[in-house]
């Protein structure tokens, strides 16, 4: 399991939905 690379990832791609709503 790499789940550090996963919630990487994951904050990665919140962090680009809230850049686009906002």
């Amino acid at each position: 399991l790499s789940i550090g690379k996963e919630w990487k990832e994951f904050l990665d791609y919140n962090d680009t939905i809230g850049f686009i709503v906002h």
